[in-house]
C-alpha cells in the first residue's frame, strides 16, 4: 500500500514537473536565439504550433531590433535562397504525388474523373502555387510580426491593406485590425 503510494506521488510529481521543464526549455531556446534567428523562425512559423506564446514573448522583449526587420520582410518577402528551398521542396513533393498517381493509383482513394484531374495536374504550376502561397504566407507573417512589436506604427498600412481588394494580404490585415479596435 506504502509504495503504491509513493510511486502515486512519483508519477504525480513528474507528470506536473516534465511540462514546466520543457516549456522552461522552450522558452530559453527562443531567448537564446539571434535576432535574425528568431525573425526567420517568426516568418516561416505555422499557425497553431503550441510554442507560439513563447515565441510572441521573446519577440517582444526585442521588439525594438525586430521592427525594422519585419518591415523589410513585409516590403520584400522571403530570400531568393528560401523560395528556392520551397521550389524545391515543392517539386520533390509533385514528384512524389505523380508516382504514387501512376503507380499505385488504387491506393489514393481517389474516383477515376478525380483521378485523371490528379494525373493531368501541371507540375510547375503546382511549384509556382507553392511559391506563391509560401511568399504570401511568409509576407503574412511579417505583417503580424510587424503589428506585435509595434501596434500603433502598424495602424496607417493595416488600413490601407485592409481596404485594398487586390492585395492577398487584405484577410490578414482585416483580422490584425479587429484584434486592435
Amino acid at each position: 500500500m506504502f509504495t503504491n503510494t509513493i510511486r502515486g506521488f512519483v508519477i504525480l510529481v513528474c507528470t506536473a514537473l516534465v511540462p514546466m521543464l520543457v516549456l522552461a526549455q522552450s522558452e530559453n531556446l527562443y531567448t537564446k536565439m539571434t535576432m535574425e534567428q528568431l525573425a526567420e523562425h517568426w516568418l516561416q512559423l505555422n499557425c497553431g504550433i503550441d510554442d507560439e506564446p513563447l515565441v510572441v514573448r521573446a519577440i517582444k522583449l526585442r521588439s525594438k531590433e525586430l521592427a525594422p526587420v519585419f518591415r523589410r520582410s513585409l516590403e520584400t518577402g522571403p530570400s531568393a535562397k528560401t523560395i528556392d528551398e520551397v521550389e524545391q521542396a515543392a517539386a520533390q513533393r509533385a514528384e512524389r504525388r505523380q508516382a504514387v498517381l501512376e503507380d499505385a493509383p488504387e491506393m489514393t482513394g481517389l474516383s477515376p474523373e478525380d483521378l485523371k484531374r490528379a494525373q493531368a495536374r501541371n507540375r510547375d504550376a503546382y511549384v509556382q502555387r507553392s511559391r506563391n502561397n509560401f511568399i504570401v504566407a511568409y509576407r503574412g507573417q511579417a505583417l503580424s510580426g510587424l503589428h506585435l512589436v509595434d501596434p500603433d506604427g502598424t495602424k496607417s498600412t493595416l488600413e490601407q491593406l485592409s481596404s485594398d481588394n487586390t492585395s492577398p494580404l487584405q484577410g490578414t490585415a482585416r483580422a490584425l485590425l479587429g484584434r486592435t479596435e
